[in-house]
This record gives C-alpha cells, sequence and structure tokens, in this order.
C-alpha cells in the first residue's frame, strides 16, 4: 500500500489538473475585472471627446450635446471584443494543457519503452 502511495507515476496527471483549475480561476478572475478597466477607459475616452467638443465650440451648447449623445450610442460596443480575448485566452489556454498531456503520455511510453529494453538486454545477457 505505501509503495503505490509513494509511487510518482500519474504524477504529471495530477500537476496538469490542479494547473487546469488555477488557469480557469485566473481566466475567470479576469472576465470578472477586465470589464471593469474597460468601462473606466470608455468613460476617461466619453470625458476626453466632450472636454474637446466643448474647447472646438467654445462653449457647452447644442454641439456638445450631439456628442454625447453620439458618443452614448457608441458605448458598450467592446462587449464583443471581450467575449473574443476570452476565447482566445481559452484556445490557447487548451492549446498548452494539450500540449502538457501529450507530454506526460510521451513521457510513459519513454519509460515503459526503456524498462522494457532494459529488462529484454538483462534477460539476453542472463542466457550468456
Amino acid at each position: 500500500m505505501f509503495k503505490i502511495l509513494r509511487s510518482n507515476k500519474g504524477e504529471g496527471y495530477i500537476d496538469v489538473a490542479i494547473l487546469i483549475l488555477c488557469v480557469m480561476l485566473i481566466i475567470a478572475l479576469a472576465v470578472k475585472v477586465f470589464p471593469v478597466y474597460i468601462l473606466k477607459q470608455q468613460i476617461d475616452t466619453f470625458a476626453t471627446e466632450l472636454v474637446r467638443e466643448a474647447e472646438i465650440a467654445g462653449r457647452v451648447g447644442t454641439e456638445t450635446t450631439n456628442r454625447e449623445t453620439l458618443l452614448r450610442d457608441k458605448m458598450g460596443s467592446s462587449f464583443p471584443l471581450i467575449i473574443a480575448v476570452t476565447l482566445a485566452l481559452i484556445i490557447i489556454f487548451t492549446g498548452i494543457s494539450e500540449y502538457f498531456r501529450l507530454m506526460i503520455i510521451a513521457q510513459g511510453v519513454r519509460d515503459a519503452v526503456q524498462d522494457a529494453v532494459i529488462s529484454t538486454v538483462n534477460d539476453n545477457y542472463d542466457d550468456v
């Protein structure tokens, strides 16, 4: 029983599972936090554009009201960008996790072949 617990076989799978869990938590945090920064950037741009319009017109009036209406219509257009960035991160993470999974499988196959070769060599050497 203790020999099984001390064995390192399958350790890579556990590491990858924990890595996947951590990365998914980071992506979930990013999905929750990025919209706040994007909204702040939109509000800063909104204010800068309105101030610039007021500077150009020399007063606050119909020009700034028209510009405000135009900017309000454009608000929220970054939502598809947020979705695209999130999906891109998920695709990149999936590719990385698949790479690690294949490396673990390749390492297991390499170790098994190496053990088989050593066993065969030892058996053949004993017959000499």
